[in-house]
């Protein structure tokens, strides 16, 4: 369960980055063993990305099937652990789709935990209105802001400019889940990030609420970035088994 054979592709014409900041010994108790938290002075990161995905489908047979979908998912930023490098990568936590397709298959061929849930968007013009209802929120999730961006520094960010944001926040290599002991790592290939601040003008997200008590912390909002039209292939899931002392340790070290 999880694994996903081949390699997809698909175009996101747009997706925005809300993201969180939480003490990083909280956030912890939201990730498993062996990942640890990616700490900026002491302060980990939770991200939710709210984006559109066109002609989503296998590399290899993309116009055979695809399909379009828009998702919520809600994302940490951690380390792998010292025998994998260190490397930073994030562990998603949920993800709202709209596809029926890809909650179907996504419970069986991927890492990201997708879940059917309604959505109502509405792109007028510039301006992205989107409303999501998930079972597992007791009022929906309401977010609306413009495509263009408008500033390269944002007055509630720990960032120092949109550069600094994007390279900490976006510079993962990979996706990662774990399963039992074994670590599944997904490659992740895309242009560069070009990205920049947005001040949405409604993020009403329940589950930043709900992450909120599962931590037993305050979670701070920190900024937006929006990314627009770019195409993104997310390559086949490679499992990685750790010696059973290295193993070990980092449950001892975590305790």
């Amino acid at each position: 369960m999880g694994s996903q054979p081949l390699a997809m592709t698909a175009d996101v014409p747009w997706r925005f980055v809300v993201s969180y900041r939480a003490d990083a010994r909280a956030l912890s108790r939201l990730v498993p063993l062996p990942l640890e938290i990616d700490a900026l002075d002491g302060q980990g990161f939770l991200s939710v990305c709210i984006l559109r995905m066109q002609s989503l489908g296998p590399s290899l047979f993309r116009r055979a099937f695809q399909f379009d979908t828009y998702e919520l998912l809600v994302r940490v930023g951690v380390r792998l652990p010292h025998w994998l490098g260190s490397e930073k990568s994030f562990y998603t936590l949920e993800s709202q789709v709209s596809s029926a397709w890809m909650a179907r298959l996504g419970r069986r061929f991927s890492i990201y935990k997708p879940r059917r849930a309604e959505f109502d968007v509405r792109e007028e013009g510039d301006a992205i209105t989107l409303a999501a209802s998930c079972p597992s929120d007791l009022r929906p999730s309401l977010f609306r802001a413009v495509l263009q961006p408008y500033a390269t520094i944002c007055n509630d960010s720990v960032f120092s400019s949109k550069d600094a944001a994007v390279d900490f926040l976006l510079g993962m290599s990979a996706a990662v889940d774990l399963h039992g002991l074994a670590l599944r790592a997904q490659e992740i290939a895309h242009p560069p990030w070009q990205a920049a601040f947005v001040e949405p003008a409604c993020r009403a997200l329940p589950v930043v609420d709900r992450m909120a008590l599962r931590i037993e912390a305050p979670l701070t909002y920190d900024s937006t970035l929006v990314l627009l039209n770019q195409r993104q292939t997310w390559q086949a899931t490679r499992l990685f088994r750790p010696a059973p002392m290295q193993a070990q340790t980092a449950v001892t070290a975590r305790r």
